[in-house]
């Protein structure tokens, strides 16, 4: 198609050309004289999700971009959720449905007629006087999903106003890169609008901040249950080392049980040193007795000075054992050690008596005076009789260390299964007691974070949006002439006519001779 065959075809069909985009604007106009006026308010919360503080550093954490936007994502996600709505609606009509005249702050005077005539007179009997929350509470128990409930129907229709539709008309845009988000609602009813607004944040603000600490509490509650659980098994552990320790006159077993060895070590030495002195002190009475006739060595073995010695060894074996146990303070003790020493002092004048007493003064074998040697085996036997009185003592002594033995030797394991037990027990009770310490101090970054402030509340919009109108108006027009344009290049295209020389010789194939016109 030539230019001059475009302007031909455009001023042929001119008249439509013109007129229909007009006539559609026009339309448009009529249709949109009586559009209702949108109003529209904004509110703002800063959310601290990209830079709050965090309880575990003394900084503000480093900065999760992908964390970040996951978290504004549940952010907007709960507020859009179908809870948030129904609750901002049935606030926002329970509101309204105690009014007992309208109030321009928070709907219109048309609206609050329109609002009285639709509410059922069993609804309005719902209301709790000067208690909103009560009202509300009515109104979730009347709600029913069934035909011809009335609250039903308000919330799942298309109510202009308290429709969860309606509700979700809010917008939530997080503002840039920041802490910010900004809620924007467009309705008809300036109060409404800001009501509405209003509702949703304070609803939304105390929902969201009851979904952050439910995440929370469940694991704080098990962390207590489990610590209690594991105290009073570390008590239980505890207790059972008391009463083993208080039965055992156990103070500390490993500290006793080493001065007990170490003190059996000693007393096995001052036996073995107890024990040469006697083989020496015997050795010496034998020497002795060896010296003098066997008529004297017959006497000294009678049967008085045998008891005599008998006698002085016991009086010595208790005076030793009173000489170890005795203590200043005891005076009883320190009474019979005393009566035990006047004892033996007794017993060795009278078998210095017995000795006497023996045969005349002579010579030994050896020529040595007899009363010389009586005299020193006198001494040594004295000497033997109180080294036998300690050996025994000291033997006494041993046999109590090797019972002591006897008894801490099965304590031991005893006392270490008490003791690992104890050791488990109280290294689960430090790992349970450090996880409940990081939950709650995750619980607190969580109560951080939830702490949302509204910081821009929603204003009351005095003026309506700008009308789209106009817009509208233009936008008809130009599709008009859009259209009718396409229509009519379309059926030129399809024109399978002869209408033009040049067409007829293209599709003849034979030289046009002549045309006559159309008169």
């Amino acid at each position: 198609m030539t230019i001059i065959q475009f302007f031909r075809l455009i001023r042929k069909h001119l008249l439509i050309i013109i007129g229909a985009p007009l006539l559609l604007a026009i339309l448009v106009y009529i249709f949109t004289a009586n559009q209702p006026k949108v109003y529209e308010s904004k509110a703002t919360f800063y959310t601290g999700l990209a830079s709050g503080y965090n309880v575990g550093s003394d900084i503000s954490s480093k900065v999760d971009y992908n964390a970040t936007k996951i978290a504004f994502d549940n952010f907007i996600s709960i507020m859009n959720s179908r809870n948030v709505k129904e609750e901002v609606a049935l606030k926002l009509f329970a509101t309204h449905l105690m009014l007992d005249e309208y109030d321009p702050r928070l709907i219109s005077q048309k609206n609050f007629r329109e609002f009285q005539k639709k509410v059922p007179d069993k609804i309005k009997e719902l209301v709790v006087e000067n208690d909103l929350q009560a009202t509300i509470e009515n109104l979730k128990e009347h709600k029913k999903p069934e035909d011809g409930n009335f609250i039903y129907e308000l919330l799942n229709y298309v109510h202009p106003h308290y429709s969860v539709k309606a509700i979700s008309k809010v917008k939530a845009e997080r503002v840039n890169n920041s802490d910010l988000v900004e809620l924007t609602y467009e309705s008809d009813d300036p109060g409404i609008c800001r009501l509405t607004l209003k509702i949703l944040a304070h609803s939304f603000t105390d929902n969201y901040k009851s979904i952050k600490a439910n995440r929370t509490d469940e694991v704080i509650s098990y962390f207590e249950r489990q610590l209690e659980k594991a105290a009073e098994k570390l008590k239980k552990a505890e207790e059972e080392l008391l009463e083993f320790n208080q039965g055992n006159n156990i103070i500390n077993y490993y500290e006793q049980t080493k001065f007990i060895a170490d003190q059996k070590e000693k007393l096995d030495v001052e036996i073995q040193r107890v024990n040469m002195e006697r083989a020496a002190a015997k050795a010496s009475i034998k020497r002795i007795e060896a010296q003098l006739p066997s008529a004297s060595q017959i006497q000294l073995n009678s049967k008085s000075i045998i008891n005599l010695r008998d006698s002085l060894s016991k009086v010595k074996e208790r005076i030793a054992i009173l000489e170890t146990t005795a203590t200043p303070e005891d005076s009883v003790n320190i009474e019979k050690l005393s009566t035990y020493q006047q004892r033996r002092d007794e017993i060795i004048d009278k078998l210095s008596i017995r000795i006497n007493e023996l045969h005349a003064l002579g010579r030994s074998k050896e020529g040595i005076d007899r009363e010389e040697v009586l005299s020193a085996w006198l001494e040594k036997v004295i000497e033997f009789e109180g080294i036998k009185g300690k050996l025994k003592v000291l033997e006494n002594r041993k046999e109590e260390f090797l019972d002591r033995y006897r008894t801490f030797a099965p304590l031991g394991a005893t006392l270490k299964r008490i003791e690992r037990h104890i050791s488990v027990s109280e290294r689960e009770y430090l790992s349970i007691l450090k996880s409940l310490g990081q939950a709650r101090l995750k619980e607190q970054n969580i109560k951080l974070q939830s702490d949302i402030k509204l910081v821009s509340e929603p204003y009351f919009p005095i003026n309506p949006e700008p009308s789209r109108r106009k817009l509208l108006v233009l936008a008809a027009a130009v599709v008009g002439f859009v259209l009718v344009l396409f229509i009519i290049f379309l059926m030129e295209y399809f024109d399978a006519t002869l209408r033009y020389p040049e067409r007829a010789e293209r599709k003849t194939g034979l030289n046009v001779a002549s045309v006559f016109p159309r008169l």
